[in-house]
């Protein structure tokens, strides 16, 4: 029988502030937000390999709805287990605010599924990450704005690659938080491999 402890990850540097049977919260000194819950329900059939592309069209089009953008769908292997990785953009409430990114990892079994969310919030002065990659772009002669054009295309400075240059952005500690717990989980080895 699945519980909320059958699944382990490092936690170091995560304050547990909320708990509950099959839930966990925890938030850390950047107020960033982390938590896992266990579901008792047959997972959707669009977690199938083959539906990989159905679901980050889904995915895409619920962002875009909401105003946000989905950045990355995948499907891994967590642990012996089959699992999605999704990461999104979304804005904040107020004008000016920024983006709210949000990523998570749900791990699929016959009859439940385990999700652990990252979210990460902009803070004070926005933007500096998307005109730092521009500015990067233009010196390497990869972009160059031609006339009549409103600008580069929405998320153009949301890949990996540009991380390790801005560590304290907020996709890059979401996406930080997503990869180390990937490298650091576990799930006990009879939930691992029950049945259903």
């Amino acid at each position: 029988m699945p519980t909320i402890d059958s699944l382990h990850f490092d936690v170091a540097g995560w304050n547990l502030v909320n708990q509950a049977p099959n839930a966990r919260v925890w938030r850390n000194a950047s107020n960033d937000k982390l938590t896992l819950n266990l579901s008792m329900v047959k997972p959707s059939p669009l977690t199938r390999p083959e539906s990989l592309e159905m679901m980050r069209g889904m995915y895409g089009d619920s962002a875009q709805q909401r105003g946000g953008r989905l950045i990355q769908c995948d499907l891994l292997d967590l642990d012996g287990v089959l699992s999605h990785k999704v990461l999104f953009a979304f804005p904040q409430p107020e004008p000016g605010q920024g983006f709210l990114y949000v990523g998570s990892l749900s791990l699929h079994f016959p009859s439940f599924e385990y999700v652990i969310e990252a979210s990460c919030d902009e803070q004070g002065i926005t933007g500096m990450r998307e005109m730092g990659v521009l500015m990067k772009l233009r010196q390497e002669g990869k972009y160059r704005v031609e006339k009549g054009e409103a600008g580069p295309p929405k998320g153009f400075a949301d890949g990996e690659e540009y991380d390790p240059g801005f560590p304290d952005h907020p996709l890059s500690r979401c996406r930080r938080h997503l990869n180390e717990i990937q490298t650091s989980l576990k799930i006990d080895a009879d939930v691992r491999t029950a049945p259903g």
